[in-house]
């Protein structure tokens, strides 16, 4: 999923002049080495969609705030790690690089709203009890 957006962002980035998206240098130097344009925008999209929609499903059957139920696993933090790839926390909790946050943030509203709101409360679930505040990226 996370590569699919990086993607999007490659290719925004690279379509905008680094307007949207990443920005053009990185863009430039990322696209031949990520497999830019070997996937259509459109299906790229709709491949991080239904990820993020899968994922979705599944914290939703689970008994509890983790996808393991009351236990916590490497698919919370991989899923709490990647929603704030999509949905960055807070600069206060985790200050980053403006181009780097604005890159991030491109990709979450490049999704169109498939960016379910539990995915993002389970991130901030995880963080307040397991990561350390704030990060250091």
């Amino acid at each position: 999923m996370l590569w699919c957006a990086r993607l999007l962002a490659i290719e925004a980035g690279r379509a905008t002049n680094g307007r949207e998206g990443s920005p053009l240098q990185p863009a430039r130097y990322l696209a031949p080495r990520c497999g830019s344009g070997a996937v259509p925008v459109p299906l790229l999209r709709a491949r991080a969609a239904g990820i993020l929609s899968h994922l979705a499903t599944e914290l939703a059957r689970s008994s509890g705030p983790c996808f393991c139920g009351d236990t916590i696993s490497a698919i919370d933090l991989y899923s709490a790690v990647a929603m704030h790839s999509l949905v960055p926390l807070p600069d206060g909790l985790c200050p980053m690089v403006p181009a780097m946050r604005a890159a991030f943030e491109w990709m979450g509203r490049s999704l169109h709203g498939a960016m379910p709101a539990a995915l993002i409360a389970h991130r901030d679930y995880i963080v307040a009890r397991h990561f350390q505040l704030p990060i250091d990226l």
